[in-house]
């Protein structure tokens, strides 16, 4: 009896110990199969997936005007990956054009005939010389005087607001600001001339790449003093992206774009938004604190 029973313990335990390593097995092969995370600790970078948004903040809430800003810059990490990719299709496009520019070469040395010149028999006598005879030339057309681009009116014309998407993005931001117990921020016309004059500046001169210093107007601050607008400091918000709550979303998660949204010192605002070949949205809101 006592025999029996060691034998069916012994039994038991290879059952035990197989399953086990069977359990293992399986662990392993899910990990080894999943895309997202194969360490199996959480990360999930290595999914590439192209960025939804841009964003760029700029600060300068100083006392003076004049005041130096220093600019803090949060598109550097979610256009890296798309950067990447871009420098890496430019190099290929120039490797191309060049094979192709020595190939075409090639063949036109290959087909290039040289054609002999024929000499003229030598004449017995001298021919007299001739008489150059001027021939009257035409008179060039006058070149019309070429109209330079006027650049628009900092001035915001009569009736200026915000439209749909606009007035979307100020919602949101007055709706955080209320959420702190700070007062909302009231509109200034002038402001959404100007915001909408740079998001068209970047989307037509800057290829739709969010920058401070846009094409044609700078910084903020030297547009706003040659608007005439007076101010102890502003800030300026940009992004890229797909809608209006994509931005807001977005900017409330950075630092930089939360501090101007949240900032006790602001007061008044102005949004712009343009629209790209792809139909996005480059949209640009300007504080200032009067």
């Amino acid at each position: 009896m006592k025999k029996t029973s060691w034998i069916l313990i012994l039994f038991v335990c290879v059952v035990l110990l197989t399953v086990g390593i069977a359990y293992g097995k399986n662990m392993d092969l899910f990990n080894d199969i999943n895309p997202v995370d194969p360490e199996g600790n959480g990360d999930e970078q290595a999914v590439f997936s192209p960025p939804d948004c841009q964003l760029k903040a700029w600060l300068n809430d100083k006392t003076q005007a004049g005041d130096e800003p220093e600019e803090v810059d949060y598109s550097a990490i979610l256009l890296a990956r798309a950067k990447k990719a871009e420098a890496e299709k430019a190099a290929a496009e120039k490797a191309e054009m060049e094979r192709v520019a020595i190939a075409q070469n090639t063949q036109n040395q290959k087909t290039t005939v040289t054609q002999p010149i024929a000499k003229k028999p030598a004449s017995s006598s001298p021919e007299p010389p001739k008489t150059p005879v001027e021939e009257p030339s035409e008179p060039d057309d006058p070149i019309p005087p070429q109209d330079e681009p006027e650049t628009p009116s900092l001035k915001a014309p009569s009736g200026t607001a915000h439209t749909t998407a606009e007035a979307k993005v100020l919602t949101l931001v007055n709706g955080a600001r209320a959420a702190e117990g700070l007062k909302p921020l009231t509109v200034n016309k002038n402001l959404i001339w100007l915001a909408r004059l740079r998001a068209v500046d970047l989307v037509e001169n800057n290829d739709s790449k969010l920058d401070h210093d846009t094409p044609t107007y700078g910084r903020a601050g030297g547009m706003l003093q040659d608007a005439g607008i007076a101010y102890k400091g502003y800030g300026e918000n940009l992004a890229l992206c797909s809608s209006p709550d994509s931005a807001f979303n977005l900017w409330m998660g950075s630092d930089g774009h939360r501090r101007n949204i949240l900032s006790p010192n602001f007061t008044q605002t102005g949004v712009g938004i343009a629209y790209n070949s792809s139909s996005r949205l480059i949209i640009c809101q300007i504080f200032i604190n009067i």
